[in-house]
C-alpha cells in the first residue's frame, strides 16, 4: 500500500510515502480516504461543499477525526453521485448522531461509535508519571498541545 497524505505545510510525515498541501491531489489518487483530522478553522468543511466530487477513483471513505469537515448531505451526495463508494463514520456535526439522520437507513453508510481511542486511567496514568518525570528533569513533555493549532 502506499500512503498519500494531505498536510497544511505539505511537509513529510513519518509513516507516509508522500504529503502534499493539495487536498484535490490527494482525493484524487486514493482508494480509501481515511481523514483524521482535528476540528480547526482551517479544517471545518473542508470535504464539504461537493470537495469529495474530487475524487477520482470513488474511494472507500473513513471518518475518525472530526465530524465537522463535511456534513451529512454531503457524505449522502458523494454517495448517490459514485464520488466515495461507502462511508464508515465514526463522528458527525451534531453528535450523538440523531435519530432522524437519513445515515442511519443510507445503504454503503456504517455508523460506528466514537470509542476508538478508548483511555483507561491505567494508560492515563503512565502517561502522567511519564510527563510528571520529563517535567521535573526541564525535558521536553509527551502529548503536549499546541494551542495556536488547535491540536
Amino acid at each position: 500500500m502506499r500512503t498519500l497524505g494531505w498536510a497544511r505545510d505539505g511537509g513529510p510525515r513519518r509513516h507516509f510515502d508522500a504529503t502534499t498541501r493539495d487536498v484535490d491531489g490527494v482525493l484524487a489518487d486514493c482508494d480509501v480516504l481515511v481523514s483524521a483530522l482535528p476540528s480547526t478553522a482551517a479544517t471545518r468543511g473542508l470535504l464539504g461543499g461537493g470537495r469529495l466530487a474530487a475524487c477520482g477513483r470513488s474511494p472507500l471513505f473513513l471518518n475518525v477525526g472530526r465530524g465537522d469537515l463535511l456534513g451529512e448531505d454531503d457524505v449522502l451526495a458523494a454517495l448517490a453521485a459514485g464520488h466515495v463508494r461507502e462511508a464508515g463514520l465514526d463522528v458527525f456535526a451534531e453528535e450523538p448522531l440523531s435519530a432522524a439522520s437519513p445515515l442511519w437507513a443510507s445503504p454503503g453508510v456504517r455508523v460506528t461509535p466514537h470509542v476508538a481511542a478508548l483511555s483507561l486511567p491505567a494508560d492515563v496514568a503512565v502517561v502522567f508519571c511519564d510527563n510528571l518525570d520529563r517535567w521535573t528533569r526541564e525535558e521536553e513533555l509527551r502529548y503536549v498541545v499546541d494551542w495556536e493549532k488547535g491540536y
